[in-house]
């Protein structure tokens, strides 16, 4: 998705950027998950499980709130039925199954950040 489809589409969540973003990856990084020796730390997600891994950054983090909105934000993308499987690893690194491309997922949680956001 274009940076400027997403401004039109998601005015709320803009709105409330305190900086300018280059593209989507700024808020949401989606990752296919591979069998990688060399990362520990995503051991939790294992890719026969999950295919892909997709992480908030710290601007779309400071836009959703405290942890408390994290945790319905969790609530809510794990009701998703475009996820087949959805494990949240940590409060912002989350584990998905999907038939969906990357493009789709962020649509999916862009959608439910704009709802939470009204």
């Amino acid at each position: 998705m274009k940076i400027e489809t997403a401004k039109e589409k998601y005015p709320k969540l803009f709105s409330q950027l305190t900086e300018e973003i280059d593209g989507i990856r700024d808020l949401i990084v989606i990752d296919e998950n591979e069998n990688d020796g060399d990362v520990d730390e995503l051991d939790e997600v294992d890719a026969e499980d999950y295919n892909y891994i997709l992480y908030l950054t710290d601007t779309l983090k400071n836009v959703i709130g405290d942890e408390e909105q994290l945790i319905v934000l969790i609530k809510r993308l794990d009701e998703k039925s475009e996820f087949q499987d959805f494990f949240p690893a940590e409060i912002d690194l989350y584990g998905v199954q999907a038939e969906i491309d990357e493009s789709q997922i962020a649509r999916v949680i862009l959608d439910t950040v704009e709802e939470m956001l009204s």
